[in-house]
């Protein structure tokens, strides 16, 4: 009860930021079509930073439980999750009927999983056959039971980018690169979205930053969590 009640009370302090932050702005900045707000959830959950595994499962669970409810109450909710760490303990806990309503709400694109490693990567300091075994240990997993299309390398919590991602995402069938944390200072005033990355190998793919770098600031703040766009715009970071 009380997971529920704190989830509701910040979905409800989350819209209620989001609202106001839209009245501040006058309507004639607006463009003529209009604005086009994407608010995506997700669950980032740390598996072994400063607790041990079992806080986690403890977390995650009724964490994605809760996902399933409101995805079954609201036809517009969506919900993003990576991880085979924290899904397969999940749907190890379903029965039959949830497990058949998940993976229709993969295949109609409300529950989209992302990255397809077991854990979100320490990607700064490993070597590439490290992180490589990464996605051969959860992406077959995670598209053979649950049924995903896994597009979107989703590293929104990770220390610093090899120079690699490009590369390694690209052989592991991924489409699209998204991270927030450490972007070089010299590349901050110059920052753009969207990009293309290339790596030395010479792999090319889409990457969004989701902040200049470190944590998203306060709620409401245009370099936060909120991404605005004209309606004609159309970027799909999940396809």
């Amino acid at each position: 009860m009380q997971s529920e009640f704190l989830f509701r009370s910040a979905r409800s302090i989350l819209l209620g930021v989001l609202c106001l932050w839209l009245l501040c702005f006058p309507a004639a900045a607006a463009p003529a079509g209009g604005y086009t707000v994407f608010v995506v959830p997700h669950s980032h959950i740390d598996v072994e930073w400063f607790w041990t595994y079992d806080p986690t499962r403890a977390t995650a669970i009724p964490n994605l439980r809760q996902a399933l409810v409101i995805l079954r109450q609201d036809p517009h909710y969506a919900f993003l999750q990576d991880m085979l760490s924290v899904l397969e303990p999940f749907w190890d806990t379903l029965q039959a009927e949830d497990r058949q309503f998940l993976q229709r709400m993969i295949r109609e694109g409300r529950l989209e999983v992302a990255t397809g490693m077991p854990v979100q990567p320490e990607v700064n300091e490993p070597d590439f056959e490290s992180l490589t075994r990464q996605f051969l240990l959860g992406k077959p997993w995670l598209e053979q039971v649950l049924g995903s299309d896994i597009r979107t390398c989703w590293n929104i919590d990770t220390f610093g980018q090899t120079v690699q991602m490009p590369q390694l995402a690209w052989q592991a069938g991924l489409k699209y690169l998204v991270f927030a944390r450490d972007v070089p200072a010299p590349m901050q005033p110059r920052r753009r979205n969207l990009l293309t990355w290339k790596s030395p190998h010479g792999s090319r793919i889409p990457f969004f930053i989701v902040k200049e770098n470190g944590y998203p600031g306060s709620l409401g703040s245009p370099r936060g969590r909120f991404f605005i766009f004209p309606a004609e715009t159309r970027i799909h970071i999940c396809e």
